[in-house]
């Protein structure tokens, strides 16, 4: 199984650069996840963002260190967010 966790920051928490690192064109992406979980792609990774947003700050780390390892430009678009 593969941690998509590194990928996620790696691509900046963006669909298009997930699915360039997975080798797939962003349509053919968009199609799986739609096909495998009924949602778009885009919510599925906002899901992802909240579910490791909510672990990390469980476990104490401070808004602005969960805003910036989440890939937002800093905590007032990551309270926006949530």
């Amino acid at each position: 199984m593969t941690c998509l966790n590194p990928l996620f920051r790696k691509c900046g928490w963006r669909v298009g650069g997930l699915s360039n690192e997975l080798g797939v064109s962003n349509r053919t992406f968009a199609r799986i996840m739609e096909d495998s979980l009924g949602i778009t792609a885009k919510l599925w990774l906002r899901q992802i963002r909240a579910v490791d947003a909510c672990h990390l700050l469980r476990e104490g780390s401070k808004i602005m260190s969960v805003a910036t390892q989440l890939g937002f430009r800093d905590a007032a678009d990551f309270t926006e967010e949530f």
